[in-house]
């Protein structure tokens, strides 16, 4: 929780920064747009991730790796594709987790913003 806590605070300082950087005329506008670009990488990120964790692009990657592999045979791509678990074992719930939380940490900080602005 502590990490998060640093990495959040460390996105709202990255905002106030490029806001300071690229000055322009209604700083607060760019600080709305900032938290917004940051929360929707990280909710974007987050929610392909649970998508994937579910099991949705399994059959589709063992598919391709079928066909990779009797294609070229002389390459024996088959040793490099051969990992025997699935996608959706290769993703942690701690990554989900982490983006999930990041993302909707900056849209709290987007909304407070525009309640402020409006």
């Amino acid at each position: 929780m502590k990490k998060q806590l640093l990495i959040f605070i460390f996105h709202c300082l990255l905002c106030v920064l490029l806001v300071f950087l690229l000055k322009r005329d209604t700083p607060i506008i760019d600080s709305i747009n900032y938290a917004f670009y940051i929360s929707g990488f990280y909710l974007t990120a987050g929610l392909l991730l649970l998508v994937v964790s579910r099991g949705f692009f399994d059959i589709t990657v063992e598919s391709f790796k079928k066909v990779f592999t009797r294609i070229d045979k002389k390459r024996q791509w088959e040793g490099t594709w051969q990992d025997p678990r699935l996608l959706s074992e290769k993703v942690t719930p701690g990554w989900i987790r982490f983006c999930l939380i990041q993302g909707g940490l900056m849209l709290v900080v987007m909304a407070i913003l525009l309640a402020i602005y409006y």
